[in-house]
């Protein structure tokens, strides 16, 4: 505001000088007030410097909002819950789809298909059916694997039992039984951290293990395993990493997609609020996230009812 006043003052002073005074005006510069209009032109220049910063940032920030715009969540629930929400919302949807199209003709057959369509592009997304199948493959190799573990480790730990009255180290401390935890719990990560504790002691004292019969074959059965196990973690960790890049790459897409259900779920309040508020809360986002946790919540139930009958 202090620019734009002085900016006016200046504008007032050189037209004053300009109409008042019959000598050229480069002459009245140089003869009479030096100083003033020096002053003048300093804050010009200020103000003109200061114009020029002001424009530059708003092409800035308006640049950068273009480039963060894709990156923002419109949403606040997990990625990988958006499309579950979604299937839920479209259930409601399809089913009031009538009372939808009488309300309005924007919420026709058409509009319930690209909602439609929507829901499948996201969750094929999220859960796309070829990395979830060979994700299962994976994790049940890693498993037979984990199973195979049994046999051999159990002949580790009876070459210990020989070795004692020489190697004196008990089987937790050659770390078997941590190992035996990790495959009987299908521990990725335990399974890797002890295996690899046992096959560096086994090499570490390969000399008196082998003297009571421990062979190298078993010391390579074991360390080819840990390589196994290792590699296939791997895999799935690198699906993972370039699943979630995935979805970060089409979040504008997700946005679209919550844009779609919120409209949706405006109308729905709107037509049940009054008349019918059981079926309202079916187009409330709140509530269709705790559906989420009562999920979760009974397949765990059946889940442990399904495990303790096993047992």
């Amino acid at each position: 505001m202090w620019l734009l006043i002085k900016l006016t003052d200046c504008i007032k002073a050189a037209f004053s000088l300009l109409v008042s005074h019959h000598k050229p005006w480069s002459q009245y510069i140089l003869e009479k007030n030096k100083k003033n209009v020096r002053k003048y032109l300093v804050i010009l220049k200020i103000i003109i410097t200061f114009v020029n910063g002001y424009f530059n940032l708003c092409t800035h920030v308006k640049t950068l909002r273009e480039m963060t715009n894709t990156n923002i969540r419109a949403y606040s629930c997990k990625n990988e819950e958006l499309p579950v929400l979604a299937r839920f919302l479209l259930f409601s949807f399809r089913r009031d789809i009538a009372e939808f199209t009488e309300f309005s003709p924007t919420f026709d057959e058409t509009y319930l298909q690209l909602y439609e369509n929507r829901v499948v592009q996201a969750a094929e997304v999220i859960e796309p059916k070829s990395e979830l199948a060979l994700q299962k493959v994976i994790t049940e190799k890693i498993h037979t694997t984990m199973d195979n573990l049994k046999d051999p480790i159990n002949r580790v730990a009876a070459y210990l039992d020989l070795s004692q009255p020489e190697l004196k180290i008990s089987v937790d401390g050659f770390g078997v039984t941590e190992l035996r935890k990790g495959f009987r719990a299908y521990d990725v990560e335990k399974t890797i951290k002890s295996l690899h504790t046992v096959c560096t002691n086994i090499a570490t004292h390969f000399t008196v293990l082998n003297k009571y019969g421990l062979k190298q074959d078993l010391l390579q059965t074991l360390q080819a395993s840990y390589n196994e196990i290792a590699a296939d973690k791997q895999t799935v960790y690198e699906m993972q990493v370039n699943r979630r890049t995935m979805v970060q790459n089409n979040l504008s897409s997700f946005n679209e997609l919550y844009e779609q259900m919120n409209e949706i779920m405006n109308i729905g309040k709107v037509l049940y609020k009054t008349s019918n508020p059981t079926r309202a809360k079916e187009y409330i986002f709140a509530e269709l996230c705790k559906r989420i946790g009562n999920q979760s919540r009974t397949t765990s139930s059946i889940d442990e009812t399904t495990s303790s009958a096993k047992a």
